[in-house]
């Protein structure tokens, strides 16, 4: 017979085993789970709001009146499995159960707690790898756990930004935003966290330069004398050439050459 233990009630309940089936499809259910409970009407159907609400009536229970025996030291005397008590975040219910669903926290924090009670060292939470084609282990349907607990560590940084899981969540965002090659990755949920989506920023005026002009002055010549008593003979020589002509042409020695041209 095997044996399981109830956080709620404290006490090893056993397990039929006159149901248990060895697991044909051993990659189809937790790993280290070799049988199955198999029932002629299936299983049972859990409500998960109930197992929520029962678990934190437990919890508060215990914090009212602690129990004689903690589960830590159940656990370290072998009577209980740690594994079985352990809660990790189903992507299917959006909730931190354990194997059998007996144990579900909506929060991160509290489910924290709880494994840090049973001694689970706490690991360091990660976003998911970036997609890459070339890398199996980075495709969506493979990173399916990851993919759900940081979309729930995002969503509970929201709304409670003051805890420090929420800032350490921020934190790691931060680092890949500041990180070129990491940054293009980041959802608009995750750029809001941090305040950087384009939304948030601050609009960059488009700032035209402007050229200033000095007024062109005018640019008057410079008078050189020698230039201008140069320039004042020239037209004095050329006006005293046309007078010359002049009067050559009404003179007698004008008309006589003009004569000759025709003899």
């Amino acid at each position: 017979m095997s044996y399981t233990f109830n956080p709620t009630t404290h006490e090893l309940i056993k397990m039929p085993g006159d149901n248990e089936k060895p697991v044909r499809k051993p990659n189809a259910t937790p790993p280290g789970t070799k049988t199955i409970q198999r029932y002629n009407k299936g299983g049972e159907v859990k409500d998960m709001n109930n197992v929520v609400a029962e678990t934190q009536k437990n919890a508060e229970f215990d914090k009212k009146y602690p129990p004689l025996v903690k589960t830590k030291a159940l656990i370290d005397e072998g009577l209980v499995d740690q594994k079985d008590l352990q809660v990790t975040f189903d992507p299917t219910t959006q909730l931190f159960t354990n194997k059998e669903r007996s144990i579900a926290f909506r929060d991160y924090n509290s489910a924290s707690k709880f494994n840090e009670s049973i001694g689970v060292v706490r690991q360091p939470i990660k976003p998911p790898k970036p997609f890459n084609q070339f890398d199996k282990r980075t495709y969506p349907s493979n990173q399916r756990s990851e993919i759900g607990l940081w979309d729930h560590l995002v969503e509970d940084a929201k709304k409670n930004p003051n805890d420090p899981n929420s800032k350490d969540t921020r934190k790691m965002i931060m680092r890949d935003y500041n990180n070129k090659t990491m940054r293009k990755y980041l959802s608009d949920k995750e750029l809001k966290l941090i305040g950087k989506h384009k939304s948030q920023l601050p609009k960059q005026e488009i700032k035209i330069p402007t050229i200033s002009i000095a007024p062109i002055q005018s640019l008057t010549p410079t008078t050189d004398p020698v230039t201008e008593e140069l320039g004042r003979r020239v037209r004095e020589n050329e006006l005293a050439n046309q007078r010359e002509k002049l009067r050559l042409a009404n003179s007698g020695i004008g008309i006589f050459d003009n004569r000759k041209k025709f003899i």
